[in-house]
């Protein structure tokens, strides 16, 4: 989370970062869900344009492919049941386009069927990430929803399987597993 604050006695009080030391990173992230989890109506998103934190893009598809593999990997040390049934919806919600795909070129289902699912998946995901991309001031990348969305399912597809299989991967210069 590139912008977040806490009370330093709150971060004492949960622990800190205690408990996710054998992670390689989101002790941010894992930190927050402590909060969370002790102080439920305490944790809040500040939704301000003025708040919006940019961080640089990755220089190659090697530092790329390592970090989408070590996010992705995070979702089985989630304690919060909500968090973790979240991750399994949006792997599953992208897992239906190939296999609705599949299905198709094999005829289990028919081009009518395999259009309804394509058009409620992305009608929603559209609405989604327009507001989001509006929120954003990005409003000209507007145009590449589309073709993000052509992509997007086997990206998560691929790296909610990448994740699983253990393995090392580089993290700001160190071999990590």
């Amino acid at each position: 989370m590139a912008n977040l604050t806490y009370l330093k006695s709150v971060f004492y009080e949960v622990n800190g970062f205690v408990g996710n030391e054998d992670l390689a990173s989101g002790d941010d992230e894992f930190l927050m869900h402590k909060i969370a989890a002790k102080y439920p109506d305490k944790v809040r998103f500040l939704k301000s344009q003025d708040t919006i934190v940019e961080t640089k893009a990755h220089t190659n598809w090697r530092s790329f492919y390592n970090q989408r593999k070590r996010w992705a990997s995070k979702w089985k040390h989630y304690n919060n049941w909500q968090t973790t049934a979240l991750a399994v919806f949006i792997f599953l919600a992208n897992l239906v386009i190939p296999l609705s795909f599949s299905f198709w070129l094999f005829d289990f289902i028919s081009t009518k069927n395999l259009f309804l699912i394509l058009s409620l998946k992305f009608s929603a995901e559209f609405i989604f990430l327009s507001l989001i991309i509006n929120f954003l001031r990005k409003k000209s990348l507007i145009w590449l929803i589309p073709f993000v969305q052509i992509i997007y399912p086997l990206y998560v597809v691929f790296f909610g399987l990448v994740a699983q299989k253990q393995g090392e991967y580089v993290w700001k210069g160190r071999k990590l597993k």
